[in-house]
């Protein structure tokens, strides 16, 4: 999988079969953003299982979390000035919406912060090299793939992986899809993107130039920017199964591409 740094549009089909929810993906191209939450975002993405290892150094404060908005009230000096796709973002709510009402998940603001955790904790080991430490929290093919580009990487690329809670600007559901495999079995996989402030030296993005403006007055310290990212989770949806959401794909704009 590749992600871009715009939108494509994605079409996906919903149908009802035997009363069981099945979307259909017909067309794919991903691209790639915000963090902070509480417990029962925790929960919400990871399950009981796996909380205390994703989740553990971030669990102790909320953010404001706003999907459209004219400002950004966690981030003086930073305006919005433009929106994702809306059809885009209008379609895979009401795919999310059928699928909570089908399967009773939380897919709520609740889960958006815990992918924020999520987002958070896996960079923070990527760029640290601590892959070992990923296993549970990402599938085997992600953790290969990550690793391959991370040896490209100099020292100084590998720090700036990380992201930090207080550096995620914003974030949406950008794909969206269920399916079943020939077991039967239904499995849900969300990609997310997010922006996010970074100081490494890398081309600006123009996805995020044409959503934000920053003030280049604000601040103290190495200038920031805004770029993306990507996070792909997926999850077995049937009764019994792990309620933990694997990452399965993960983007940096212009480091892990």
């Amino acid at each position: 999988m590749k992600a871009r740094s715009c939108f494509t549009m994605r079409r996906i089909s919903c149908r009802v079969l035997s009363g069981v929810l099945v979307a259909s993906s017909l067309t794919k191209e991903v691209s790639a953003n915000k963090l902070q939450g509480s417990k029962q975002a925790c929960r919400a993405l990871c399950g009981p299982r796996r909380q205390s290892r994703l989740c553990s150094a971030c669990c102790s404060s909320t953010v404001p979390y706003r999907q459209y908005c004219k400002s950004t009230d966690h981030h003086p000096g930073i305006s919005v000035v433009g929106t994702p796709d809306p059809i885009t973002w209008i379609r895979n709510k009401v795919i999310l919406a059928l699928t909570e009402l089908y399967f009773d998940l939380d897919l709520s603001v609740e889960f958006d912060r815990g992918v924020k955790q999520a987002v958070f904790q896996v960079s923070t080991r990527v760029s640290k090299g601590r892959f070992e430490e990923l296993r549970g929290l990402m599938s085997e093919e992600a953790v290969a793939d990550v690793r391959r580009r991370y040896n490209t990487l100099t020292e100084v690329q590998r720090r700036h992986l990380a992201i930090s809670s207080d550096d995620i600007v914003f974030l949406l559901p950008e794909d969206v899809s269920v399916v079943s495999d020939s077991r039967g079995r239904k499995f849900c996989s969300i990609t997310m993107r997010l922006w996010h402030l970074t100081s490494a030296d890398v081309p600006e993005d123009p996805e995020s130039t044409r959503i934000f403006r920053m003030d280049p007055s604000i601040g103290d310290g190495p200038p920031k920017k805004i770029i993306t990212a990507v996070y792909e989770f997926h999850r077995e949806l049937m009764a019994g199964a792990d309620p933990s959401w694997t990452v399965t794909h993960i983007w940096h704009w212009k480091q892990l591409e």
